[in-house]
């Protein structure tokens, strides 16, 4: 059984409703039953978002707040849309966000072999500064490539990775268990197109070596950004900072604006898809 947690409300869950009623289409024929779990509170909005995708499959909602809801609680999602397969035995086998990972874990049980699309998935974010552009694409890795294992000599109150072969550490600053940060990395990982990546660095201190090393690095798409302008350096780009907020992140003046708001990055990331 596949538990499809959404709301009418809610933009991914609408991006996400065509895919969902085509996999429940395709795999209704194995016996694999779909129950939608909705999130809604307005029983109209519900009853015509579920019109409006065609979805037949049954549905039930405690119409209730989701952060409310006993169900949600009950399965630790999180978040929606979230889809969870249960087996025959009443086990979770799988409780991802990801529609694509439900499909190749049924397809798999099903035939035994998945294909994944060639061109990902394209979808699009609201935001302050435009609408972004996205492509959500499973990669494909070399053996050990971008794996990381837990280096337990870095002597740090937070989980610290080792990336493949390099020495490139990472620091999960915001995770309490190596296991939980190695989790996030690959359910990221498999949503990440690993042939458009994009790479931003910050050079505060004005080193020209370090910053020459990073332009000559093979990423189509890269940024550094700098305390000045370095004409010589073509992936480069000053920011402005004010005096005490030294990070990209830092917040100042009344409406909360960010250090990288100087830089255009919705039209950098959507030149990615250009």
């Amino acid at each position: 059984m596949v538990l499809d947690f959404w709301a009418s409300w809610c933009p991914d869950c609408r991006k996400d409703a065509p895919e969902v009623v085509r996999m429940q289409q395709a795999y209704k024929q194995y016996g694999i039953e779909f129950v939608g779990v909705s999130m809604d509170t307005d029983v109209e909005a519900w009853k015509k978002a579920v019109e409006k995708f065609g979805i037949t499959y049954p549905q039930v909602s405690e119409l209730k707040k989701f952060k409310e809801t006993d169900i949600a609680q009950a399965y630790g999602v999180k978040w929606i849309p979230s889809m969870v397969v249960v087996g025959p035995d009443g086990k979770i086998q799988l409780s991802t966000v990801l529609t694509y990972k439900v499909d190749k874990y049924l397809k798999e049980l099903t035939t035994g072999k998945y294909v994944p699309g060639a061109k990902g998935e394209r979808v699009s974010i609201d935001g302050d500064h435009g609408k972004l552009a996205a492509l959500i694409q499973k990669p494909e890795l070399k053996a050990g490539e971008l794996e990381i294992s837990e280096d337990k000599n870095a002597n740090k109150s937070f989980p610290v990775g080792m990336m493949g072969d390099s020495k490139v550490r990472i620091y999960f600053m915001h995770y309490s268990t190596f296991q939980e940060a190695k989790n996030k990395w690959n359910e990221r990982m498999a949503r990440m197109n690993e042939d458009n990546l994009c790479v931003m660095f910050t050079n505060w201190d004005g080193d020209m070596e370090l910053a020459k090393r990073f332009d000559k690095l093979p990423f189509k798409h890269k940024v550094l950004f700098a305390d000045r302008d370095i004409p010589e350096i073509k992936c480069s780009f000053a920011i402005k900072r004010k005096k005490g907020k030294e990070s990209l992140l830092a917040t100042y003046g009344l409406i909360g604006k960010c250090n990288i708001d100087q830089f255009d990055y919705v039209a950098f990331f959507n030149n990615m898809l250009t």
